[in-house]
């Protein structure tokens, strides 16, 4: 079952629980995501190209609605993330792959992030 985090209109399904602590800003969180749209079209996926999408919490620019599914997750964490077009791409949209108003649908896999040489 889906449920609705907070007041933010995300619908968040988890699919595989992880373990640990979620993201704290500052740190390095990598994800493999696909997104696409309600009708099933595919806008990105980082396991086509085999490179996950690797970040600096809080401190690189995503999608508003992007940032606050992962900010629920740990590591190890699949979900599923249906993000509302005000924490997406807006009423505007990004014509022509992206509808004005469109719904967008997130599936993200928080990985392990990769060694930070520290």
């Amino acid at each position: 079952d889906a449920t609705q985090f907070a007041d933010s209109g995300i619908f968040i399904e988890t699919i595989t629980s992880g373990s640990g602590d979620p993201p704290q800003a500052g740190s390095t969180v990598s994800v493999h995501l696909s997104m696409a749209l309600t009708d099933g079209t595919k806008l990105n996926d980082t396991r086509s190209t085999g490179e996950p999408l690797t970040f600096t919490f809080r401190q690189q620019r995503l999608l508003q609605g992007l940032e606050i599914a992962i900010s629920t997750m740990r590591t190890g964490d699949n979900i599923i993330a249906i993000v509302p077009p005000e924490l997406a791409f807006g009423a505007r949209g990004v014509p022509p792959s992206v509808p004005p108003g469109s719904y967008i649908v997130f599936e993200i896999e928080r990985l392990v992030p990769p060694e930070s040489g520290q």
